[in-house]
């Protein structure tokens, strides 16, 4: 490590938030604030399939209901997540518009599995 993530002339930078509001101001980005990007990467590692003890350690969590707050999980990876469980299964669905999702979504497998 020792390397400075954000300096200017090899000086450490203590206030970015100048800097990335004019960058989103450029770009045209409203209601972005610095410290949603880290509540993005901490999402994307866990929906990478990233440890949730490694993100904390990456981030500097120390507690796990704190980095829970921080991994926001996404639609389509509740719906991965749910595809690989069988309906067959003896996991009970708590919530009818998944086990009707995951239905349609095992159907259109089949269909897909026989046509090939």
């Amino acid at each position: 490590m020792g390397e400075l993530l954000f300096s200017k002339a090899g000086k450490e930078l203590t206030d970015i938030k100048k800097g990335f509001h004019a960058a989103c101001r450029r770009a045209g980005i409203e209601n972005l604030r610095f410290h949603d990007l880290r509540h993005t990467f901490c999402t994307r590692l866990a929906s990478s399939g990233i440890n949730p003890f490694a993100i904390m350690k990456i981030v500097g969590h120390k507690d796990v209901e704190i980095a829970k707050r921080y991994t926001n999980p996404t639609d389509d990876y509740l719906m991965t997540a749910m595809s690989k469980v069988s309906l067959n299964s003896p996991v009970s669905f708590h919530n009818s518009s998944i086990k009707k999702v995951v239905a349609e979504n095992n159907q259109s497998n089949l269909k897909a599995i026989s046509n090939s």
